[in-house]
């Protein structure tokens, strides 16, 4: 994937009622149900000349996507975890993702004719939490917000398996949003639910080492070998910077489709 479809708000076509301005489209949008049967060869992308392409995913993958939550955040009918479809729209080539995240909202609002509404589920979630002082700067940047991938410092003598990310003017609601897609081996598709109090964009870095390294690290060690002090999880690279991750019960918004098409209507 080039860039996941996960930054949108929830779709509801009773939204529209709320702006006067009239709903921004796709100029041509062609949905199918597609013949994709592996996951793996499933893709999300916005590419150059405002098209959106989305190749074998579920009802259930896409709104997740577009609503920023994990798969077992949406409620609906059970035919929304197996039927896969195609989408693939074009916008002006000038659209920003912005505009495109949009026009995608409404397409389905409208050729799905999704009605949906948010309740709360108690669940496992990862509560994230901040200490008393911090590593976050507040951010000046007036760019796109997010987090790139960085080089890492030759000095530093990574073990294998560090990643890097600069992540630039970013919310705390941002981070909790960002981090099931960043770290999803730590995450494991559990909900983020930030509880830091924090205010404002913030610019810090992160570096840890993915699951699988960590986790190879950790069982190399010997009663005579201690564990490589360089090895650093998730979990210790949060708490570097003054943040913390813990697992526990929360009460956190699901989305409950109350219906929702199985075979979207042709575009006018």
């Amino acid at each position: 994937m080039l860039r996941p479809l996960a930054a949108a708000l929830l779709l509801l076509p009773s939204a529209y009622a709320q702006s006067d301005k009239p709903p921004l489209k796709f100029e041509v949008c062609d949905i199918q149900v597609s013949k994709i049967e592996d996951p793996r060869q499933m893709s999300a992308k916005f590419l150059p000349g405002g098209r959106v392409d989305v190749r074998g995913m579920t009802m259930q993958i896409v709104l997740a996507a577009i609503n920023k939550v994990p798969e077992d955040m949406i409620i609906g009918p059970a035919w929304m975890k197996s039927e896969r479809y195609d989408i693939i729209c074009k916008a002006a080539p000038t659209s920003t993702d912005d505009q495109l995240f949009e026009m995608a909202r409404n397409m389905m609002a409208e050729r799905f004719q999704l009605v949906s509404h948010k309740e709360k589920k108690t669940m496992s979630a990862f509560a994230l939490t901040a200490g008393k002082t911090t590593k976050l700067t507040p951010s000046t940047d007036t760019g796109k917000s997010g987090c790139q991938n960085a080089r890492a410092d030759p000095a530093a003598k990574d073990p294998p398996g560090v990643i890097h990310r600069v992540c630039r003017a970013l919310s705390m609601d941002d981070l909790a949003q960002l981090l099931p897609n960043l770290a999803p081996g730590y995450i494991q598709g559990l909900p983020v639910v930030n509880q830091t109090d924090l205010k404002g964009p913030f610019d810090f870095q992160l570096d840890w080492m993915g699951v699988a390294s960590y986790n190879a690290a950790m069982a190399s060690a010997t009663s005579s070998t201690p564990p490589d002090e360089r090895a650093i999880s998730l979990f210790d690279a949060m708490q570097r910077i003054g943040l913390r991750l813990e697992n526990k019960k929360l009460p956190v918004d699901v989305i409950v489709v109350d219906s929702v098409l199985r075979t979207p209507l042709a575009d006018n």
